[in-house]
């Protein structure tokens, strides 16, 4: 009795990819995202630390206060002339503050929308202010080159502190500290200011115009971010300069920590948001948008993301909810029908025993057309219907595999008219320079050369394809040659280290 006939493989090739990390898939288990137009470029987002866990989203001449939930608009806060700056929220999520190209500073209650102080003093724009950790005090700097402490129930600068020589555009507090905190200005310094002082406790160069600076929360390291790179700064060591990032491309412009501040988030103008462990400072997941990032924001709970563009889109993302098994069920059965299962589900509870005897069905084989011509040992028919674009790239190799084991390439390649010897040289063009086929496909390139020399100048598209066959082949060469160039140079540069090493 004949052995069943064995379906063609297609050629498998190892796949060279980077597994999901568990991080990855966190980070990227969200729901597709809510986008929504804004009035100009989102230069800041900042989410209440209390719930809700609203999020403030400034842009243009106002502050809107998004319902994490609904993502809709709350409240507008719209006191502003010109452009607004750093909407943020105070601890208790009552009090917000914001800055604004006016040089004015105003902290709103969000409760009655009022304006319950405006701190002037500024000369310039007021791109960065916040609260301090103890709620009774502002921090505001400027495009003055100033950085103010205010009190917030006098409306009255405590203290003004210089030192920066360019415009201070980022600033941080630490929360463990009310006296503590750090600015970053475009002379591309880091300065460390203590309030019972009127100098910068410390100050280091960053060696960028600083976008955004951020602090731990006991204090001992603080980050900084300017141009394509993180840096991470001992506080306790005298800022020493502990790691750098530079996984971004283009100038970062927002950082941000995880609830638990295990994680480090950096935001940039490439359209990435990065990820990074703070023990290793590795990246370890990534998320793409569509526009350049100006700032973006992680709820307390992890739940929900905000990212603002230059393009003033803002996108809303909500993490994915896991159904529990019982929901599942409960779909599923909604699904297939009370009376459908009723009647086809019979015997779908049954779970057979070691007496019971299995009677199995074996299904017909389906074969593809080129496997009934190799079936027959149509050699010509198997290839020319391989060679379609329908199929890809392995499975025509494949095939070409099984002819060369069959002794029946040749038989394939003879005989062919213009039309069939326009698909084989278009494929051989396509893919014989391709690493993972040339093994087998310069062989079939050399048969073909050798059998249809003759035909050379009878046919205008056949020539052409020729000719291009010749220009991949002539460049696939040179490019071998210039890597065994460096291959060669590579050895000796390090025969030569390690002759050196051993004297």
């Amino acid at each position: 009795m004949a052995a069943s006939f064995k379906q063609t493989a297609a050629l498998s090739t190892p796949r060279v990819g980077r597994k999901q990390t568990p991080d990855a898939a966190y980070w990227n288990n969200f729901e597709f995202p809510v986008t929504v137009k804004e009035y100009g470029a989102v230069s800041c987002v900042d989410f209440s630390p209390v719930e809700p866990y609203s999020f403030a989203v400034t842009a243009s001449d106002r502050v809107q206060i998004y319902n994490s939930r609904t993502n809709k608009v709350e409240k507008v806060l719209t006191r502003f002339k010109e452009a607004a700056r750093s909407g943020r929220f105070r601890s208790d999520g009552e009090l917000l503050v914001a800055g604004g190209d006016e040089g004015l500073v105003r902290v709103f209650h969000l409760d009655t929308k009022t304006s319950l102080r405006t701190f002037t003093g500024h000369t310039r724009s007021v791109h960065a202010a916040c609260f301090s950790s103890d709620k009774v005090h502002v921090l505001s700097a400027s495009d003055d080159k100033t950085t103010r402490l205010w009190d917030l129930a006098t409306g009255e600068a405590v203290q003004t502190l210089t030192g920066h020589q360019d415009y201070v555009r980022s600033l941080a507090v630490c929360k463990s500290s009310a006296d503590m905190w750090i600015t970053g200005g475009y002379d591309h310094t880091v300065r460390m200011w203590d309030s019972r002082t009127q100098e910068s406790a410390m100050t280091v160069d960053h060696e960028h115009p600083v976008e955004a600076v951020l602090m731990f929360p006991h204090g001992n390291m603080f980050l900084s971010a300017g141009g394509n790179c993180v840096k991470v700064w001992d506080a306790l060591g005298g800022g020493r300069l502990l790691a750098t990032c530079t996984n971004h491309h283009k100038t970062v412009t927002s950082l941000a920590f995880n609830s638990t501040c295990s994680r480090l988030l950096s935001a940039s103008l490439d359209r990435h948001v990065k990820v990074y462990d703070v023990g290793t400072y590795q990246c370890v997941a990534s998320l793409t948008y569509p526009s350049p990032i100006l700032s973006f924001g992680v709820s307390p709970s992890e739940d929900v993301m905000a990212v603002g563009c230059a393009d003033g889109m803002l996108s809303i993302q909500r993490r994915k909810q896991e159904e529990s098994s019982t929901k599942q069920a409960l779909r599923q059965r909604k699904r297939r029908g009370a009376t459908s299962r009723r009647f086809y589900g019979r015997g779908g509870d049954y779970r057979p025993v070691v007496a019971d005897y299995s009677v199995t069905h074996k299904q017909k084989e389906q074969l593809k057309k080129f496997d009934k011509h190799l079936k027959t040992f149509s050699s010509t028919k198997a290839l020319d219907e391989a060679l379609k674009p329908c199929y890809p790239a392995e499975v025509t190799v494949g095939v070409i595999q099984e002819l060369i084991r069959r002794g029946s390439i040749k038989e394939a390649l003879a005989g062919r008219d213009d039309k069939g010897l326009e698909l084989l040289l278009t494929f051989l063009c396509r893919w014989t320079c391709e690493e993972k086929y040339c093994r087998v496909l310069l062989d079939v390139t050399t048969l073909v050369v050798d059998m249809y020399a003759a035909v050379v100048g009878q046919s205008g598209k056949v020539d052409r394809l020729l000719q291009k066959l010749l220009r991949s082949v002539q460049r696939e060469t040179s490019h071998q040659e210039q890597l065994l160039n460096t291959l060669g140079s590579l050895e000796t540069l390090l025969a030569t280290a390690q002759g050196t090493n051993t004297s």
